[in-house]
């Protein structure tokens, strides 16, 4: 395989918007989501008898944020269209059991205000990532399926160069919502109050009745 950056682009995933709470001004908007997932399998290419499928595995990111690559936070893979970088800190990066989590602070410049527009109307709601793998960092298996060989690349260590808001994303679970603090701080009380015991069972029966 060659070294060449890879980037991940074709259609799914989702952006989700969290609104302030009513009454409270809503802060600095904040992207998080998932630039990246773990086990989920997308098709590559296709030929007839022929498919090449990509699967991201837990940890494949592990060393790259051990040595904190700087990596940017980008609109469509275009470098010029900038959101945050992990060397500034507007970019922060961690792995959770879903996979490759994100959180950028945007910032005030007009096609991140365009973005976010975009984000609010439903019409941009995916993430991708760019990324190299390195030495032994994918595993390529080939297997019959039936009539079809299916040629399985399982990526378990990436140099990661990039994640991108676009809007053709190759994997459709990747996710990201843009809110506002307060949003944050509402949703958090909300989470710890569901998480007392029998609260959760209430909670559900009171939307059913729509109280």
């Amino acid at each position: 395989m060659s070294s060449k950056v890879r980037r991940r682009l074709q259609q799914g995933a989702g952006f989700r918007r969290r609104d302030a709470a009513e009454g409270e001004a809503e802060g600095p908007r904040v992207l998080r989501g998932h630039a990246a997932v773990f086990g989920e399998s997308t098709v590559l290419y296709r030929a007839r008898g022929w498919e090449v499928r990509e699967v991201i595995r837990p940890g494949a990111f592990r060393n790259a944020l051990a040595e904190r690559m700087d990596v940017r936070a980008l609109i469509d893979h275009n470098s010029t269209l900038i959101l945050g970088r992990t060397a500034s800190g507007t970019l922060r990066l961690s792995e959770d059991a879903r996979g490759l989590a994100v959180e950028i602070d945007p910032p005030d410049t007009q096609a991140a205000r365009d973005l976010l527009v975009s984000i609010d109307r439903g019409d941009v709601s995916q993430m991708s990532f760019a990324f190299v793998p390195r030495k032994g960092g994918e595993v390529i298996t080939t297997r019959m399926d039936g009539d079809l060989e299916v040629t399985t690349v399982e990526l378990i260590d990436l140099d990661l160069y990039d994640v991108s808001a676009v809007t053709y994303p190759q994997y459709p679970g990747t996710d990201i919502r843009a809110g506002g603090e307060a949003a944050d701080v509402v949703d958090k009380v909300k989470a710890d109050w569901l998480a007392e015991p029998g609260r959760a069972a209430l909670f559900a029966e009171l939307e059913r009745r729509g109280a």
